[in-house]
């Protein structure tokens, strides 16, 4: 039996502090969504090519992709359009309409797992003239939620273990 105690203590104390990064990782994504352009990296220029396809690169459904060069840059920027997710249509609609030629403001993220690949498929926004011809989708945003409940749950499985144990000391 103190065997048993022993590893619901020591199972619940790692419970709670694996829902608490998560929590934090949540709180990040939810903020890092509803960041401004200005939090983001920013590039203008014209564009070399926007395409479907870029060889090397195979997608399961290529009609949702595309991929995007600035003349003088030397990385591609991958964008995800898809026109049947209400969040992506508007980017679906608008994006072909840019032509090469077109002079565009991009804003992109990077983080130490994109820095060195070249293709960077964390595009932000893509805008031409002010206007808005593409937006991130809310990938992260679900990513949030699903960690934030998790982390929850997690946290609240974790004090139930710590609690089983008699030398438990809890605020509640």
């Amino acid at each position: 039996m103190q065997n048993t105690n022993a590893q619901n203590y020591f199972w619940g104390q790692r419970a709670i502090g694996v829902g608490i990064v998560a929590l934090v990782a949540a709180v990040y994504l939810f903020i890092r969504y509803h960041d401004d352009k200005s939090k983001f990296n920013h590039i203008q220029g014209r564009i070399e090519f926007l395409e479907k396809e870029w060889p090397g690169v195979s997608r399961r459904d290529p009609e949702k992709y595309r991929y995007l060069k600035i003349e003088g840059y030397d990385r591609i920027f991958e964008l995800y359009v898809d026109e049947n997710r209400a969040e992506s249509a508007h980017s679906a609609k608008h994006i072909d309409d840019l032509l090469p030629d077109d002079a565009i403001d991009l804003y992109y993220d990077d983080n130490f797992v994109t820095a060195d690949k070249p293709i960077n498929a964390l595009t932000q926004f893509v805008e031409k003239d002010g206007q808005l011809y593409f937006r991130r989708g809310n990938g992260s945003l679900i990513a949030a939620g699903f960690l934030f409940f998790g982390s929850l749950g997690l946290i609240f499985w974790g004090i139930k273990l710590v609690k089983k144990h008699k030398n438990a000391r809890l605020l509640w």
